[in-house]
């Protein structure tokens, strides 16, 4: 039995990780709820590019910032600067006072 490998290249990676990204982001700007675990797989898929040597981490930052902005309109956030962090967007849920 031989063993199969599996490859992906660079642009490959880089189209994966665009999409997921965007997809992120997307559902932010259409008001969307996004999981937490569905931030913290795409950190993951992205730091394991990384750590393969695919993607550098500014590289990742760059993706993730381009996509932030051209999406949502906004600068991407500069606490998220360091390491690779998917900031979250959603909307602030509504709060209404209680009465008594």
């Amino acid at each position: 039995m031989t063993s199969k490998k599996t490859h992906i290249d660079q642009q490959q990676f880089l189209q994966l990780l665009e999409e997921k990204v965007s997809n992120i982001f997307q559902a932010y700007a259409d008001g969307k709820d996004v999981p937490p675990a569905e931030n913290f797989r795409t950190e993951g898929f992205i730091e394991a590019g990384c750590q393969l040597g695919i993607i550098s981490e500014q590289e990742a930052r760059e993706k993730i910032a381009e996509s932030y902005s051209a999406i949502l309109g906004q600068d991407f956030p500069e606490q998220y600067n360091k390491g690779i962090k998917i900031p979250s967007a959603m909307k602030r849920a509504p709060v209404f006072p209680t009465t008594t």
